[in-house]
């Protein structure tokens, strides 16, 4: 007959891999994916052999220029420098959206878009929230005389929740209007496609010349023959940073720039849902049979072989199909199952042990923090007054640091303790010890000390030294007021009377005490018509 332990165990392994596949679903495992995601890319980092070519407005540029907004000038001078290169394309992410100051300037740049005569000049349009308030979208496009003699390509890069961009649409569509970005212009893609950004493309995949270094001449038009040129800002100070897997931080050209590449080796297939469902219920059946009968040591190294594997499996796959496989599901079963293998192979001895190591853990805990908190010094010793362990209270009693009482003898801090340590500590515990301890800055006080023997340690003392300076003061003060008139501080009848007890006690024969006594006449009249305070 099957006891009830034995029936739960399929429904726990059930259990798990529903868990599992469930918060896989659900989105519960996306920043493990991420994570994971992370480190296959920079795994798998590579070059790639790309056409394409970043013609970056950065910091040299600006020197050169010195001033920004650049006037629509420059960037007519540009396209005038390209058209000889014949380059395949041209992407220009650079807002042409509002008229220039000087409409010389437009008109230029709208006669060299005019004048091209090559491959495609893409202009950047993108789009956002109207304000705050309203979250309609509004579409920030070229002027339509440049928009007349190019077309359009939206730049739009959004971040995730972590704020991270790692994918990028195919294209959007905005009050009717459809938006393609740069690379849906060269491989058609259906509307909307999703396309994961693969970072483990290297950006050294990429040439890169300065604005500057091509408007004046500078770079040979063989660099740009034929290639696909995407010109942006680079400048950390014009802002157009996002932050990005792997790299931390890339220019926004440069992101357009993995994106294409990304399509262009192919797109990462994802698997299906059914896949998961499948794969991890009969991945947890596997862990199940795998870790059942065996001890905890011999599961967990086949724990680790899992990790292996699983991490294996999404590197080959990744770099050989370009399939995304998402570990995380697979990870937390493999987990969840070696858990609870092991927690149904303790037998109930094993379990009170656990619970008590647990008990005994938080009992440690407890003593320690009213040690800590303890105003008296409570010191370990040995039976040679070496202290070993002390609490904080004993550093503020001695007047040194916390670690200048480890390996010292208390009897520098206490000197009459080292006759006691000569006698012997056993026979002195229990009984409370006075003695005269000596600070750090020379200052001297008066201590107790109780001993009492660690039961678990031999040979180990524990000293609790407690400050009674201010105990002696109040017996000093107390017996003070019981044998002092409190008005003269002249000694009272009490002092009087054990002082008589005193010399009658030890006089003889041929020794004679006297007592010479003084009464003022009429006091008590005075009392009690003129009052006390004038009587004192």
């Amino acid at each position: 007959m099957l006891k009830l332990p034995q029936l739960l165990w399929p429904a726990g392994v059930l259990a798990i891999s529903a868990g599992a596949y469930f918060l896989h679903a659900n989105g519960g495992l996306t920043r493990v994916e991420n994570a994971v995601a992370e480190a296959r890319a920079a795994i798998l980092r590579h070059e790639r052999d790309s056409d394409i070519v970043i013609v970056g407005i950065d910091a040299d540029s600006l020197a050169a220029l010195n001033e920004w907004p650049w006037p629509r000038r420059h960037h007519a001078r540009l396209l005038q420098m390209l058209e000889p290169a014949a380059p395949k394309s041209v992407l220009i992410d650079i807002e042409f959206g509002s008229r220039s100051p000087e409409e010389e300037d437009d008109a230029l740049l709208e006669k060299a878009l005019a004048d091209w005569n090559g491959g495609p000049v893409y202009l950047a349009t993108h789009f956002q929230a109207r304000s705050g308030a309203d979250p309609s979208l509004t579409v920030t496009r070229p002027l339509p005389q440049f928009a007349a003699h190019s077309e359009l390509a939206s730049v739009t890069l959004k971040p995730g929740p972590d704020g991270l961009v790692r994918e990028m649409r195919s294209s959007w569509q905005i009050e009717g209007e459809t938006f393609k970005s740069i690379f849906a212009h060269e491989t058609p893609l259906p509307a909307g496609t999703v396309v994961p950004i693969d970072f483990s493309i290297d950006a050294g995949s990429f040439g890169y010349v300065s604005f500057i270094d091509v408007v004046s001449g500078r770079v040979d038009r063989a660099a740009l023959r034929g290639k696909t040129v995407f010109v942006g800002p680079t400048a950390v100070e014009l802002g157009d940073i996002v932050t990005v897997p792997v790299y931390r931080t890339l220019a926004g050209v440069y992101v357009q720039a993995f994106a294409t590449e990304t399509v262009r080796e192919g797109l990462l297939r994802a698997l299906p849902a059914g896949f998961y469902a499948v794969g991890i219920a009969l991945w947890t059946l596997c862990c199940a049979l795998l870790f059942g009968g065996r001890g905890w040591r011999s599961n967990a190294a086949f724990a680790a072989a899992g990790f292996a594997v699983l991490a294996g499996a999404t590197v080959v796959l990744y770099g050989t199909g370009r399939v995304v496989l998402d570990v995380a599901p697979f990870a937390l079963a493999l987990v969840a199952t070696f858990i609870a293998t092991t927690a149904r192979s303790l037998d109930e001895q094993t379990w009170r042990a656990v619970v008590f190591a647990l008990r005994i853990k938080r009992s440690d805990a407890l003593l320690r923090s009213v040690v800590d908190a303890s105003t008296d010094a409570i010191v370990c010793i040995d039976a040679q007054g070496t202290i070993r362990t002390a609490n904080p209270a004993a550093s503020r009693i001695f007047g040194c640091v916390h670690a200048a009482l480890f390996g010292a003898e208390l009897a520098e801090f206490v000197p009459g303790f080292k006759g006691d340590v000569d006698m012997g500590l056993a026979a002195l515990t229990g009984t409370p010890l006075e003695r005269a301890a000596q600070s750090a800055d020379g200052r001297k006080l008066p201590v107790e000390i109780t001993l009492s023997r660690v039961a678990t340690e031999n040979g180990l003392f524990t000293a609790i030294i407690r400050d009674v300076s201010e105990r002696q003061a109040q017996q000093r003060a107390l017996e003070h007021q019981a044998t002092h008139d409190p008005l003269t501080g002249l000694p009272n009848r009490t002092a009087l009377a054990r002082y008589l007890g005193t010399l009658l006690g030890r006089a003889n024969a041929r020794e004679r005490v006297a007592l010479l006594m003084l009464d003022l006449s009429r006091f008590k009249e005075v009392n009690d018509t003129l009052g006390h305070d004038v009587g004192d």
